[in-house]
């Protein structure tokens, strides 16, 4: 379902969706690389891995040749700031017609999605998943209180809620 809300509709010629990996030994981006492409495959679209590196100006290099070089690629999923922020740039810069999706939302993740060149990002609250692990040990320390299972949420950022989540960001909270 959520490949459908940000993908355009599948065209007589299968399109691919690139997803960049900034971090491939990072054991959470694969987790969310294999969920990203478990929902392209239920939503019909194949998918090629682009492995990057924590340097968006590499990695934008690395994107803007992977563009250039496959005009079937119809979206960009980077699995973090550091493979999304570039893509949008590039996006951008050139004018093409390529949702970005990310996961995550700090200050050049929403300044992207204001402009329009970021599509949407998964935000999964880190401040508050920090805070509660935290105030879990203290109870546990303090009061023998065992852990209790939070659940922060996770939210679609989109150009619609963006204006919120910045005050977020812009507190600290994000």
């Amino acid at each position: 379902i959520l490949a459908n809300t940000w993908l355009p509709s599948l065209p007589d010629q299968p399109c691919k969706v690139l997803i960049v990996n900034p971090f491939p030994t990072a054991f959470v981006l694969t987790l969310r690389g294999d969920g990203v492409k478990r929902a392209l495959h239920a939503a019909g679209y194949p998918h090629e891995d682009l492995v990057a590196t924590g340097d968006q100006g590499q990695n934008l290099s690395l994107i803007s040749a992977a563009l250039q070089a496959d005009s079937s690629i119809c979206g960009i999923v980077g699995l973090g700031n550091p493979a999304a922020n570039p893509a949008a740039q590039y996006v951008g810069e050139n004018g093409l017609d390529i949702p970005v999706a990310t996961f995550d939302v700090g200050a050049e993740a929403a300044k992207r999605i204001q402009d329009g060149t970021l599509t949407m990002a998964i935000n999964q609250q880190p401040f508050l998943q920090s805070y509660f692990a935290v105030a879990n040990m203290v109870n546990q320390a303090k009061y023998s209180l065992s852990p209790v299972n939070v659940n922060t949420g996770t939210s679609i950022v989109t150009n619609e809620n963006i204006k919120t989540v910045q005050a977020c960001i812009d507190a600290g909270r994000c």
